[in-house]
């Protein structure tokens, strides 16, 4: 698995993830990628990267408390076997999930 820093800002306010704060930053990418989440309860998380065929290429998993920042980092090097193009970040969170497309450079 290539290494990923994770980051991604994104303001929720629908039933996706309710009450909780996801950012991803910075989009398009080109060597790392973060994604940061707040929750407002204790939850599992779980944090997946796919290719255009709905392959996993990277994923994370972890208990986050409530009202805790985690930034989960991925650092994708330009060697990478991660090829340039589209690729989709699942976030899921007490079975609900949010899904953003992302570019890598």
């Amino acid at each position: 698995w290539p290494r990923i820093t994770l980051c991604y800002k994104l303001q929720i306010s629908s039933d996706t993830i309710k009450n909780s704060f996801i950012n991803i930053l910075p989009n398009p990418f080109s060597d790392n990628l973060q994604i940061v989440v707040l929750l407002t309860e204790d939850s599992p998380v779980s944090i997946e990267i796919y290719n255009n065929l709905g392959q996993a290429v990277c994923s994370k998993s972890y208990m986050q408390k409530a009202n805790e920042w985690i930034v989960n980092k991925f650092d994708i090097m330009n060697n990478s076997t991660l090829a340039r193009g589209e690729y989709y970040v699942r976030v899921t969170s007490n079975a609900k999930s949010l899904t953003e497309k992302i570019i890598k450079l």
